[in-house]
Parts: structure tokens; C-alpha cells; sequence
């Protein structure tokens, strides 16, 4: 999963794939590196999910 394109990630469409791009977010790693209250943030409850993905 840490090398997996943000792209592939289930749930991840165009739009939220160019935010993550913009926020430097490009692959699992990226997305593990980061808080998930800030995935909150950026992302609603959402980014509750992607932590959870990107965990495993």
C-alpha cells in the first residue's frame, strides 16, 4: 500500500486525487506520513478512511 499511486486508492477520484497532489501527497507513504486529524481537515470524514487505508 505505501507505494501505491493515491490514484489507486479506493475512493479517490480526479478531483480529490488533484487535492491530494496539491497538498504533496502521492502515494500511500505520503498519505501514512501524514495526521489523521489533518486528513480530517482536509478531507471530512473521508480522511478518517484514508488513514485506515493507508495503515494497511
Amino acid at each position: 500500500m505505501e507505494s501505491l499511486p493515491v490514484e489507486k486508492f479506493f475512493g479517490v477520484g480526479k478531483v480529490t486525487a488533484k487535492k491530494m497532489h496539491e497538498l504533496g501527497l502521492f502515494t500511500g507513504m505520503d498519505l501514512k506520513k501524514q495526521r489523521e486529524d489533518d486528513l480530517v481537515r482536509w478531507f471530512g470524514k473521508t480522511g478518517h478512511f484514508f488513514t485506515v487505508l493507508s495503515a494497511g
